[in-house]
């Protein structure tokens, strides 16, 4: 055996290996042959030294059992368990020795070099067992020949245990074949008595000699019956019995014709089923007093005559001669008769050959019985059965109508209180400040001016929930907000939320950092929600402790922001469907979550803010996301608000003397300002607002708000979870929550109060509600449904 010795340990050691009945080999993660022992040489007659070689050496195996399919670079059973980090045992192998097809048995356990480098090897043991191979197959062969035959067939290995238990064994003994399987014979059928009779057969089968007996055995209820069992041996190529192969007749009924031969005369007569026996040449022999009254004839009429004088002229009666076992075969048919009168009839008949005691054919046995009324009953039943399928056809038709109906239903449904906050919510800013402006001291044109906003803009609320109303609306287009936007910024935002998503992946988040500011012309929300979804996918997408790269590019009146993972890649036919809605290339069959769209609505909003979204992959090096959008001059500052500083309020007192503060988690500028302006005229009112759900559960969390205004579509996460992890954190489940949306519908309304919103306001909402609640919270009175906070409608 060739040593390493900083891996075996010395040569006391390969003595022991090389001492060894199977081959071993020790191999690195090439697939390099580190060690191997003489064993393995000799089994795969590859001279020692060229086994150990590097580059490695391309081992015979061809194929793996039972799939059978080939074994490609990178497959062999020890690459797979070093692969996979633990062992792979039990793995048969096809081999290609010189031209010489044999068969190995390999246990592969992958396990860290003892001389702490780090690296990983496998070690292989594999035996010879191509004489086992040839053995099973040729029991495998030899029971699906016997399976067709009519008696028990079954296969046990030298100790008895059962290999293969067909069906007429699974009829005679009352056991499943996957009950047998695996277990002592003896245990299943040998009744006591007769165990010392199993332990003669199998001395005799060692001896490599058929053994037959006459012998009772037992069913599975316990209860005995006479069989005839011829048995014959398997041997391998030294003589060593490997299996035991018997076929079993049940004989009962044999003994009990030679036993109660006129009792069964008197039962074949009195049997009101027709009884008829023949010659091998079908003349009759026998007629019993059923046959006559079944076909008419009396028996001087019929002894002698062929039976095909009972068959109508287009039927046939075919029965097959005696198997090469010496065993007769029955045949279970249906076929057309006629009586002595003509008339026709449908029989049922059960025709055994009848051998002698040379297992010659002597005639034949058919048991006949009228099933016309049978079969006209079950046409009657298959035209009962075709017109149940039309009617469940119709049914089903109709199902497939009304869920048709139902999803559409339920589109409406979705595309009503999408419009309805879509619509809601700028009318709530413009009928917010109105209300504003009507607490300031206004001239009679003044007045009269903003009394005509407030009533246009009452009437259009009103027309817009007419419009929600109706079942025929069109889906109409997003609105986006343009305006110069600081990319640097919402990069960062960007980065901010989907770095805990990265560091659970080990995957490392790079900008750079040459101190540029870009501007784009973008609606500063679509372009988070595109970075969050560029970023989002080259996290999910990309290996575990792979890199994420952002670089920057200003060029010709465009900026570009590229988004580089090291991922598996995509091919060009992936490319190709990438952009398709819920096209999600196979990551369906993973555990990735997402619903395929997120890539064809980025590169929809990209090209409403007049930009583009574009990919280059390569397949194994991974993928880069590149957007591109106008350039634009620089930002106002007050015009945005960064993530990272919405939450810096400074000291807040809370809950103490009449100071109240109120935390609004909303993403729209103009309902932000809207807030401010609103407490603004409120005495000891502090506001703290978050444009993002995360950032809302960190200032609750962080400050104690005594109220929190919460509006339902945010730009990270939706409102519904973030007040659901409200109730759910210990710090802020007593904190009071009003949801306010532009959502009108009942359903939603209800889905909140069920998870634990105090209140309900729905946008455009009247000032005075919101001083109200803001009051009740100075009281400290409770906020729940149906208390001091009751539900509150949209006016």
């Amino acid at each position: 055996m060739q040593v390493d010795k900083g891996f075996s340990g010395g040569s006391w050691f390969a003595t022991l290996v090389d001492a060894l009945h199977e081959g071993v080999l020790v191999q690195d993660g090439a697939g390099r042959i580190l060690e191997a022992n003489r064993t393995a040489s000799e089994i795969l007659r590859i001279p020692l030294g060229e086994l150990v070689t590097d580059p490695p050496r391309l081992l015979p195996w061809t194929a793996a059992q039972p799939d059978g399919e080939p074994v490609l670079s990178g497959q062999t059973p020890g690459q797979r368990a070093l692969a996979a980090g633990e062992p792979l045992l039990g793995v048969i192998v096809d081999v290609d020795r010189a031209g010489e097809r044999i068969w190995l048995e390999i246990n592969s356990v992958p396990l860290d070099h003892p001389d702490g480098g780090g690296s990983s090897v496998v070690i292989s043991s594999f035996r010879d067992i191509t004489a086992r191979v040839a053995a099973d197959r040729a029991i495998r062969f030899q029971a699906q020949l016997l399976d067709i035959a009519g008696q028990a067939i079954i296969a046990v290995d030298a100790q008895g245990l059962v290999l293969y238990w067909n069906k007429q064994a699974e009829k005679m003994y009352g056991w499943s074949d996957e009950e047998a399987l695996g277990r002592s014979v003896a245990e299943l059928i040998l009744p006591e008595q007769t165990v010392m009779l199993g332990e003669e057969m199998i001395s005799q089968m060692s001896a490599g000699q058929t053994w037959s007996s006459d012998h009772w055995v037992k069913r599975r209820d316990g209860s005995l019956f006479p069989i005839f069992a011829t048995s014959t041996p398997s041997l391998d190529d030294h003589g060593k019995l490997v299996a035991i192969i018997t076929v079993a007749t049940d004989i009962t009924e044999r003994r009990r014709t030679e036993d109660q031969a006129l009792r069964l005369s008197a039962i074949v007569e009195s049997s009101s089923d027709a009884i008829i026996g023949t010659r091998p040449d079908r003349t009759i022999t026998s007629w019993n007093h059923g046959a006559g009254a079944l076909f008419g004839y009396d028996l001087d009429e019929v002894l002698g005559q062929p039976l095909s004088m009972l068959l109508a002229p287009d039927a046939d009666l075919v029965v097959a001669s005696p198997g090469a076992d010496g065993f007769g075969s029955c045949a279970e048919l249906e076929t057309s008769c006629v009586t002595k009168a003509g008339a026709p009839l449908c029989v049922s008949l059960s025709v055994s050959a009848i051998l002698d005691h040379q297992g010659e054919l002597a005639g034949l046995s058919c048991i006949g019985r009228d099933i016309t009324d049978r079969k006209e009953h079950e046409r009657q039943a298959e035209v009962d059965r075709q017109k149940l399928m039309e009617a469940e056809k119709v049914s089903e038709a109709e199902a497939i109508r009304r869920r048709e109906a139902e999803r559409e239903s339920r589109a409406k449904s979705e595309f009503l209180s999408h419009m309805s906050h879509e619509l809601r919510t700028p009318l709530h800013a413009v009928l917010g400040f109105a209300q504003i402006l009507a607490m300031d001291d206004l001239t009679g044109e003044q007045a009269e001016n903003l009394g005509f906003i407030e009533s246009a803009g009452k009437h259009l609320l009103d027309l817009i929930n007419d419009v929600l109303d109706i079942s025929g609306v069109e889906s109409g287009s997003l609105t986006f907000s343009l305006q110069p936007v600081h990319l640097n910024e919402v990069v960062d935002d960007a980065l901010t939320l989907i770095r805990p998503q990265a560091t659970a992946r080990r995957v490392s988040l790079s900008t750079p950092d040459d101190g540029t500011d870009y501007y784009v012309h973008a609606d500063r929300q679509r372009l988070l929600q595109v970075m969050l979804n560029l970023l989002s996918n080259a996290v999910k997408y990309n290996r575990e402790g792979g890199a994420v790269d952002l670089t920057f590019e200003s060029s010709g009146g465009t900026v570009s922001v590229a988004v580089s993972d090291t991922g598996a890649g995509m091919s060009e036919a992936d490319l190709a469907k990438l952009f398709s809605p819920f096209e999600r290339l196979g990551a369906s069959a993973t555990d990735i979550e997402g619903t395929g769209i997120g890539l064809a609505l980025s590169r929809a909003l990209s090209r409403e803010m007049g930009g583009s979204l574009t990919v280059f992959s390569t397949v194994g090096a991974g993928s880069t996301f590149t957007l591109e959008l106008p350039a634009s001059g620089p930002v106002d500052v007050e015009q945005t608000q960064r993530l990272s500083d919405v939450g810096d309020v400074g000291e807040v007192a809370t809950g103490n003397g009449n100071v109240v503060t109120v935390l609004a988690i909303e993403d729209d500028v103009a309902n932000i300002r809207l807030l401010e302006r609103a407490m603004q005229r409120v005495d000891h009112v502090v506001l703290l607002t978050a444009i993002q759900g995360s950032l809302g559960l960190e200032l609750a969390a962080d400050q104690r708000p005594d109220l929190i205004l919460l509006d339902l579509h945010l730009p990270d996460i939706p409102g519904e979870t973030v007040l659901e992890r409200l109730r759910a954190d210990p710090a802020t489940a007593a904190i009071p929550v009003a949801v306010c949306s532009g959502d009108v519908s009942s359903e939603q309304r209800k889905s909140c109060l069920d998870r634990g919103a105090a209140a309900y306001l729905t946008k455009p909402m009247r000032l005075s509600e919101l001083y109200e609640l803001v009051e009740e919270t100075r009281a400290r009175k409770p906020l729940v449904v149906g208390g001091a906070f009751p539900q509150r409608e949209a006016s």
